[in-house]
């Protein structure tokens, strides 16, 4: 039987493919006021992720991608008949979405083009938007780099007039500069719901009350010997269980085997985390206390688990990756202490019985 040491000291759309609607947590989105202007838009069905766990929010945004993301929020009005360009034929995949565009009269390309392959720029968002919005064009002094001269002046005035973009932190627009993922994400939401919420991201305060104070009594299904197991324990009012063998500290959320060094999880070092903010450190191997490891750790908050056939949603999700190419995922619930653990995909501890107080 494999003794299995384990101190684990936690540091912790804009692409086309579809996405299910639910609410999401993007893995490349750390922001919390930025997970919430996608959110929104992926319940609405307007944006989704390049994959179930990422945005890829510094990815640039074509002509033809935005005039899908377009379509999809707007209800645009035929007032003129299809045109033509030379570069868009009837079979390419975004036809029908710039004809719509082009039809409402909120685009007409260039030389007889469309360029739909081609980043969109923040001066061609401003133009398209104040168009898809009818807003009055006003002229704006905001910014040093679009002067009163420039040809997206009052488009661009027109946008900080509704608070649509209030620009860059130097005093610049960068009329030219290419349209983001989450960029354009900010622009949509501002354009269809209004100012963004700040919401500051929250951090572990205190891991007291993720101690399994709600329970007198809890069953574990356990893999950590190569082989399924099953372990029980009474639970004092602190959070301490009672076990002659193991120690399962939900104070310090922990579990090991007491006076011995099988130490299988540790999550006392998350303590202060910011969610959503990677911790990196490096750690030492426990099996030859020399070998040097780097372990990259985030928390986040309000995820779903199952537990006991039912289903939370206000789990805080711990997951540390391992540069010999590991993962662990801990859910831990305020109240019931650590629920479910993963290394990988596969399950190594799991609430799977208990009694509330």
């Amino acid at each position: 039987m494999k003794k299995i040491i384990m101190t684990l000291i936690l540091v912790l759309m804009l692409a086309v493919p579809t996405q299910s609607l639910a609410a999401v947590q993007f893995n490349d989105v750390t922001d919390r006021t930025q997970n919430g202007i996608l959110e929104k838009l992926v319940a609405e069905g307007l944006v989704s992720g390049t994959s179930a766990k990422t945005f890829t929010p510094n990815r640039k945004v074509t002509r033809g991608e935005m005039a899908v993301f377009l379509n999809r929020a707007f209800d645009l009005k035929a007032v003129r008949p299809a045109g033509t360009f030379k570069d868009v034929p009837k079979t390419h995949k975004y036809y029908s979405a710039i004809q719509a565009l082009y039809r409402a009269d909120i685009i007409n390309g260039a030389d007889g083009k469309f360029m739909p392959n081609n980043p969109v720029t923040r001066e061609q968002i401003a133009i398209v938007f104040t168009r898809l919005l009818n807003l009055k064009v006003e002229q704006t002094t905001k910014f040093k780099d679009v002067p009163k001269t420039h040809v997206s002046n009052m488009f661009v005035g027109a946008l900080v007039a509704k608070g649509i973009t209030s620009g860059y932190t130097d005093g610049t627009f960068k009329p030219k500069t290419h349209v983001t993922r989450m960029q354009f994400s900010t622009f949509l939401y501002r354009s269809l719901y209004g100012k963004e919420p700040v919401l500051a991201n929250r951090k572990i305060t205190s891991l007291s009350k993720y101690s399994a104070t709600k329970l007198s009594y809890a069953k574990y299904k356990h893999n950590f010997f190569n082989e399924t197991d099953y372990v029980s324990f009474n639970i004092l009012r602190n959070g301490d269980s009672e076990f002659k063998d193991w120690d399962i500290n939900m104070r310090g959320l922990s579990v090991y085997v007491e006076g011995s060094d099988w130490v299988f999880f540790n999550l006392y070092d998350i303590e202060g985390m910011e969610e959503n903010k990677v911790r990196t450190q490096k750690i030492t191997d426990m099996n030859d206390f020399v070998t040097q490891h780097t372990e990259k750790t985030k928390v986040i908050f309000d995820q779903p688990i199952k537990v006991d056939g039912k289903t939370f949603t206000n789990a805080l999700k711990v997951t540390s990756t391992y540069s010999y190419g590991s993962t662990w995922t801990f859910y831990v619930i305020e109240g019931y202490g650590i629920v479910k653990v993963f290394e990988d995909e596969k399950v190594m501890w799991e609430l799977v019985d208990y009694d509330l107080r």
